[in-house]
Protein backbone atom coordinates (compact mmCIF):
# COMPACT_ATOMS: atom_id res chain seq x y z
CA UNK A 1 0.00 0.00 0.00
CA UNK A 2 2.83 2.37 0.86
CA UNK A 3 4.41 1.71 -2.55
CA UNK A 4 1.08 2.29 -4.29
CA UNK A 5 0.54 5.50 -2.33
CA UNK A 6 4.03 6.62 -3.24
CA UNK A 7 3.39 5.98 -6.92
CA UNK A 8 0.14 7.97 -6.74
CA UNK A 9 1.96 10.86 -5.06
CA UNK A 10 4.69 10.80 -7.70
CA UNK A 11 2.11 10.74 -10.48
CA UNK A 12 0.28 13.70 -8.95
CA UNK A 13 3.54 15.61 -8.57
CA UNK A 14 4.42 14.86 -12.17
CA UNK A 15 0.95 15.89 -13.30
CA UNK A 16 1.13 19.26 -11.53
CA UNK A 17 4.65 19.81 -12.87
CA UNK A 18 3.84 19.08 -16.50
CA UNK A 19 0.30 20.52 -16.54
CA UNK A 20 0.95 24.10 -15.44
CA UNK A 21 -1.08 25.99 -12.90
CA UNK A 22 -1.36 28.89 -15.33
CA UNK A 23 -2.51 28.49 -18.90
CA UNK A 24 -0.82 30.94 -21.26
CA UNK A 25 -1.41 31.29 -24.99
CA UNK A 26 0.34 33.48 -27.54
CA UNK A 27 -0.35 33.40 -31.27
CA UNK A 28 0.82 35.80 -33.98
CA UNK A 29 0.22 36.65 -37.60
CA UNK A 30 1.81 39.08 -40.04
CA UNK A 31 0.21 41.31 -42.64
CA UNK A 32 1.25 43.70 -45.39
CA UNK A 33 -0.45 46.72 -43.89
CA UNK A 34 0.58 49.84 -41.98
CA UNK A 35 0.30 49.49 -38.20
CA UNK A 36 -1.91 52.59 -37.84
CA UNK A 37 -4.38 51.13 -40.33
CA UNK A 38 -4.39 47.80 -38.47
CA UNK A 39 -5.08 49.48 -35.13
CA UNK A 40 -7.86 51.60 -36.63
CA UNK A 41 -9.47 48.55 -38.22
CA UNK A 42 -9.30 46.45 -35.04
CA UNK A 43 -10.65 49.27 -32.87
CA UNK A 44 -13.80 49.51 -34.99
CA UNK A 45 -15.43 46.25 -33.94
CA UNK A 46 -18.37 46.94 -36.27
CA UNK A 47 -15.98 45.92 -39.05
CA UNK A 48 -15.01 42.60 -37.50
CA UNK A 49 -17.78 40.75 -39.32
CA UNK A 50 -16.03 41.65 -42.60
CA UNK A 51 -12.95 39.59 -41.77
CA UNK A 52 -14.41 37.01 -39.38
CA UNK A 53 -14.34 33.43 -40.76
CA UNK A 54 -17.32 32.81 -43.04
CA UNK A 55 -18.78 30.00 -40.95
CA UNK A 56 -18.46 32.04 -37.74
CA UNK A 57 -21.32 33.81 -35.98
CA UNK A 58 -21.91 36.75 -33.64
CA UNK A 59 -23.36 36.80 -30.15
CA UNK A 60 -25.93 39.16 -28.59
CA UNK A 61 -23.24 40.39 -26.19
CA UNK A 62 -21.08 41.74 -29.02
CA UNK A 63 -18.94 38.61 -29.17
CA UNK A 64 -17.71 36.76 -32.25
CA UNK A 65 -17.91 32.97 -32.32
CA UNK A 66 -15.93 30.50 -34.38
CA UNK A 67 -16.31 26.73 -33.97
CA UNK A 68 -18.01 27.22 -30.58
CA UNK A 69 -15.17 29.36 -29.21
CA UNK A 70 -16.20 32.88 -28.25
CA UNK A 71 -14.11 36.05 -28.68
CA UNK A 72 -15.30 39.14 -26.82
CA UNK A 73 -13.69 42.51 -27.70
CA UNK A 74 -13.23 44.94 -24.82
CA UNK A 75 -11.18 48.00 -23.97
CA UNK A 76 -9.22 49.78 -26.70
CA UNK A 77 -5.57 50.78 -26.31
CA UNK A 78 -3.16 52.86 -28.37
CA UNK A 79 -1.60 49.69 -29.80
CA UNK A 80 -4.44 47.18 -29.69
CA UNK A 81 -7.61 45.97 -28.04
CA UNK A 82 -8.44 43.58 -25.21
CA UNK A 83 -10.12 40.35 -26.31
CA UNK A 84 -11.19 37.59 -23.96
CA UNK A 85 -11.63 34.03 -25.24
CA UNK A 86 -14.03 31.42 -23.87
CA UNK A 87 -14.19 27.73 -24.65
CA UNK A 88 -16.37 25.54 -22.46
CA UNK A 89 -15.55 26.51 -18.88
CA UNK A 90 -12.17 27.95 -19.76
CA UNK A 91 -11.92 31.74 -20.07
CA UNK A 92 -8.71 33.53 -20.93
CA UNK A 93 -8.18 37.25 -20.56
CA UNK A 94 -5.93 38.71 -23.22
CA UNK A 95 -5.11 41.40 -25.73
CA UNK A 96 -4.59 41.76 -29.44
CA UNK A 97 -1.40 43.78 -29.72
CA UNK A 98 -0.15 45.47 -32.89
CA UNK A 99 3.58 45.81 -33.60
CA UNK A 100 5.05 48.04 -36.30
CA UNK A 101 7.71 46.18 -38.31
CA UNK A 102 8.20 48.23 -41.49
CA UNK A 103 6.11 51.02 -43.07
CA UNK A 104 3.93 48.40 -44.75
CA UNK A 105 4.40 45.36 -42.53
CA UNK A 106 2.80 44.66 -39.16
CA UNK A 107 2.73 41.86 -36.60
CA UNK A 108 -0.49 41.11 -34.70
CA UNK A 109 -0.31 38.99 -31.56
CA UNK A 110 -2.96 37.72 -29.18
CA UNK A 111 -1.57 36.90 -25.76
CA UNK A 112 -3.56 35.86 -22.70
CA UNK A 113 -3.75 33.56 -19.74
CA UNK A 114 -5.97 31.95 -17.12
CA UNK A 115 -5.40 30.24 -13.78
CA UNK A 116 -5.79 26.47 -13.88
CA UNK A 117 -8.04 24.54 -11.53
CA UNK A 118 -6.48 22.65 -8.61
CA UNK A 119 -8.73 19.71 -9.46
CA UNK A 120 -6.57 17.44 -11.66
CA UNK A 121 -9.49 16.36 -13.86
CA UNK A 122 -10.66 19.93 -14.43
CA UNK A 123 -7.10 21.03 -15.01
CA UNK A 124 -6.62 18.38 -17.67
CA UNK A 125 -9.86 19.43 -19.38
CA UNK A 126 -8.70 23.05 -19.32
CA UNK A 127 -5.37 22.03 -20.78
CA UNK A 128 -7.09 20.20 -23.65
CA UNK A 129 -9.40 23.16 -24.25
CA UNK A 130 -6.40 25.48 -24.40
CA UNK A 131 -4.98 23.37 -27.24
CA UNK A 132 -8.26 23.76 -29.15
CA UNK A 133 -8.18 27.51 -28.53
CA UNK A 134 -4.65 27.76 -29.93
CA UNK A 135 -5.67 26.04 -33.17
CA UNK A 136 -8.85 28.12 -33.40
CA UNK A 137 -7.00 31.35 -32.70
CA UNK A 138 -4.43 30.57 -35.39
CA UNK A 139 -7.22 30.31 -37.98
CA UNK A 140 -8.88 33.54 -36.82
CA UNK A 141 -5.61 35.48 -36.92
CA UNK A 142 -4.75 34.09 -40.35
CA UNK A 143 -8.11 35.29 -41.65
CA UNK A 144 -7.46 38.73 -40.14
CA UNK A 145 -4.00 38.98 -41.71
CA UNK A 146 -5.28 38.09 -45.19
CA UNK A 147 -8.12 40.63 -44.91
CA UNK A 148 -5.84 43.46 -43.81
CA UNK A 149 -3.37 42.66 -46.58
CA UNK A 150 -5.90 43.84 -49.18
CA UNK A 151 -5.94 47.67 -49.23
CA UNK A 152 -9.45 47.72 -50.63
CA UNK A 153 -10.68 46.16 -47.38
CA UNK A 154 -9.14 49.04 -45.41
CA UNK A 155 -9.88 52.04 -47.62
CA UNK A 156 -12.79 50.85 -49.73
CA UNK A 157 -10.76 51.47 -52.90
CA UNK A 158 -7.75 49.89 -54.55
CA UNK A 159 -4.76 52.25 -54.30
CA UNK A 160 -1.59 51.73 -56.30
CA UNK A 161 1.58 53.75 -56.70
CA UNK A 162 2.32 54.46 -60.31
CA UNK A 163 3.83 56.98 -62.70
CA UNK A 164 2.59 58.72 -65.84
CA UNK A 165 4.16 58.86 -69.25
CA UNK A 166 5.69 62.04 -70.62
CA UNK A 167 2.50 63.94 -71.55
CA UNK A 168 1.88 67.31 -73.17
CA UNK A 169 -1.09 69.16 -71.68
CA UNK A 170 -2.95 72.33 -72.42
CA UNK A 171 -5.01 73.70 -69.58
CA UNK A 172 -7.14 76.59 -68.49
CA UNK A 173 -8.84 77.74 -65.31
CA UNK A 174 -11.90 79.72 -64.33
CA UNK A 175 -13.19 81.03 -61.01
CA UNK A 176 -16.89 80.26 -60.65
CA UNK A 177 -19.05 82.01 -58.04
CA UNK A 178 -20.77 78.70 -57.36
CA UNK A 179 -19.89 75.07 -57.89
CA UNK A 180 -19.60 74.57 -61.65
CA UNK A 181 -21.98 72.28 -63.50
CA UNK A 182 -20.68 69.60 -65.80
CA UNK A 183 -22.03 71.64 -68.71
CA UNK A 184 -19.71 74.46 -67.64
CA UNK A 185 -16.79 72.09 -67.10
CA UNK A 186 -17.17 70.48 -70.51
CA UNK A 187 -17.51 73.90 -72.09
CA UNK A 188 -14.00 74.67 -70.83
CA UNK A 189 -12.81 71.29 -72.13
CA UNK A 190 -14.36 71.95 -75.55
CA UNK A 191 -12.53 75.29 -75.73
CA UNK A 192 -9.26 73.42 -75.18
CA UNK A 193 -10.10 70.91 -77.91
CA UNK A 194 -10.87 73.69 -80.39
CA UNK A 195 -7.66 75.51 -79.46
CA UNK A 196 -5.58 72.36 -80.03
CA UNK A 197 -7.24 71.69 -83.40
CA UNK A 198 -6.69 75.25 -84.54
CA UNK A 199 -2.97 74.72 -84.04
CA UNK A 200 -2.68 71.31 -85.64
CA UNK A 201 -2.89 69.15 -82.50
CA UNK A 202 -5.54 66.77 -81.17
CA UNK A 203 -6.63 65.42 -77.80
CA UNK A 204 -5.19 61.95 -77.13
CA UNK A 205 -6.45 61.10 -73.64
CA UNK A 206 -9.12 61.74 -71.02
CA UNK A 207 -9.61 65.28 -69.70
CA UNK A 208 -8.23 66.27 -66.29
CA UNK A 209 -10.14 68.18 -63.63
CA UNK A 210 -9.38 69.87 -60.32
CA UNK A 211 -11.86 72.02 -58.40
CA UNK A 212 -10.79 73.92 -55.30
CA UNK A 213 -13.26 75.77 -53.11
CA UNK A 214 -11.97 78.92 -51.44
CA UNK A 215 -14.49 78.56 -48.63
CA UNK A 216 -15.98 81.95 -49.46
CA UNK A 217 -18.25 80.87 -52.29
CA UNK A 218 -15.77 80.72 -55.17
CA UNK A 219 -14.58 77.61 -56.98
CA UNK A 220 -11.30 77.69 -58.84
CA UNK A 221 -11.78 75.15 -61.62
CA UNK A 222 -8.82 73.84 -63.60
CA UNK A 223 -9.24 71.61 -66.64
CA UNK A 224 -6.67 70.12 -68.99
CA UNK A 225 -6.45 67.76 -71.95
CA UNK A 226 -3.47 65.73 -73.16
CA UNK A 227 -2.51 66.44 -76.77
CA UNK A 228 -0.36 64.64 -79.31
CA UNK A 229 2.13 67.46 -79.94
CA UNK A 230 3.21 70.69 -78.29
CA UNK A 231 1.38 73.93 -79.10
CA UNK A 232 2.17 77.37 -77.68
CA UNK A 233 -0.17 78.86 -75.09
CA UNK A 234 -2.25 82.03 -75.18
CA UNK A 235 -3.65 84.51 -72.65
CA UNK A 236 -6.20 82.04 -71.29
CA UNK A 237 -4.65 78.71 -72.22
CA UNK A 238 -1.30 77.39 -71.04
CA UNK A 239 0.80 74.61 -72.44
CA UNK A 240 2.64 72.32 -70.05
CA UNK A 241 4.60 69.09 -70.12
CA UNK A 242 3.68 66.61 -67.39
CA UNK A 243 6.87 64.63 -66.87
CA UNK A 244 6.86 61.14 -65.34
CA UNK A 245 6.57 61.23 -61.56
CA UNK A 246 5.21 59.33 -58.59
CA UNK A 247 1.45 59.16 -58.14
CA UNK A 248 -1.10 57.37 -56.04
CA UNK A 249 -3.93 56.24 -58.29
CA UNK A 250 -7.34 54.67 -57.87
CA UNK A 251 -10.25 54.01 -60.20
CA UNK A 252 -13.65 55.01 -58.85
CA UNK A 253 -17.10 54.06 -60.13
CA UNK A 254 -19.90 56.41 -59.09
CA UNK A 255 -20.81 60.06 -58.77
CA UNK A 256 -19.18 63.00 -57.05
CA UNK A 257 -19.74 61.67 -53.53
CA UNK A 258 -17.88 58.45 -54.43
CA UNK A 259 -14.97 60.49 -55.83
CA UNK A 260 -14.81 62.76 -52.78
CA UNK A 261 -14.86 59.75 -50.46
CA UNK A 262 -12.09 58.10 -52.49
CA UNK A 263 -9.91 61.22 -52.20
CA UNK A 264 -10.52 61.27 -48.42
CA UNK A 265 -9.48 57.61 -48.16
CA UNK A 266 -6.40 58.33 -50.26
CA UNK A 267 -5.43 61.07 -47.79
CA UNK A 268 -5.85 58.57 -44.96
CA UNK A 269 -3.65 56.12 -46.86
CA UNK A 270 -0.98 58.81 -47.20
CA UNK A 271 -1.05 59.40 -43.44
CA UNK A 272 -0.79 55.67 -42.72
CA UNK A 273 2.19 55.18 -45.05
CA UNK A 274 3.95 58.51 -44.51
CA UNK A 275 3.42 59.81 -48.05
CA UNK A 276 3.66 63.56 -48.78
CA UNK A 277 1.87 65.35 -51.61
CA UNK A 278 3.99 67.27 -54.08
CA UNK A 279 1.22 68.89 -56.15
CA UNK A 280 -2.56 69.17 -56.33
CA UNK A 281 -4.63 66.03 -56.91
CA UNK A 282 -6.68 65.68 -60.08
CA UNK A 283 -9.33 63.56 -61.74
CA UNK A 284 -9.29 61.87 -65.11
CA UNK A 285 -12.87 62.05 -66.40
CA UNK A 286 -12.98 58.66 -68.13
CA UNK A 287 -16.76 58.79 -68.61
CA UNK A 288 -18.25 61.82 -70.36
CA UNK A 289 -20.81 63.11 -67.87
CA UNK A 290 -22.86 64.80 -70.57
CA UNK A 291 -23.21 61.61 -72.62
CA UNK A 292 -23.77 59.20 -69.71
CA UNK A 293 -26.23 60.85 -67.29
CA UNK A 294 -26.40 57.92 -64.83
CA UNK A 295 -23.77 58.89 -62.24
CA UNK A 296 -23.62 55.32 -60.88
CA UNK A 297 -21.91 54.36 -64.16
CA UNK A 298 -19.33 57.13 -64.15
CA UNK A 299 -15.70 56.02 -64.15
CA UNK A 300 -13.09 58.39 -62.73
CA UNK A 301 -9.39 57.85 -62.17
CA UNK A 302 -8.05 59.90 -59.29
CA UNK A 303 -4.39 60.83 -58.98
CA UNK A 304 -2.35 62.34 -56.16
CA UNK A 305 1.22 63.39 -57.00
CA UNK A 306 3.58 62.37 -54.18
CA UNK A 307 7.24 62.39 -53.22
CA UNK A 308 8.98 59.05 -53.67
Amino acid sequence: MKILAGIVVLLLIGFYVFVPGKISIAKSTYTRCAATAVIRSLSDTSNWAKWWPKNGTTGSDGSFIYKNIKYLPGDKYYNGISVSIESGKLKLSGRLNVFHLTPDSTAIQWIGNSASSLNPIKRMNQFNESKEIQDNLAEVLHNLGVFLGDRKNIYGISIIQTSTRDTILIFTSFNFSQKPTYAQIYSLIDNLKKYALSRGSVQNGDPLLNIKSSGSGSYLTKVAIPINKYVPGSDKIESKRMVPGNFLMSEVVGGESAVHKAFAEMQLFMQDYGKSEIAIPFEYLVTNRLVETDSSKWVTKIYQPIYQ
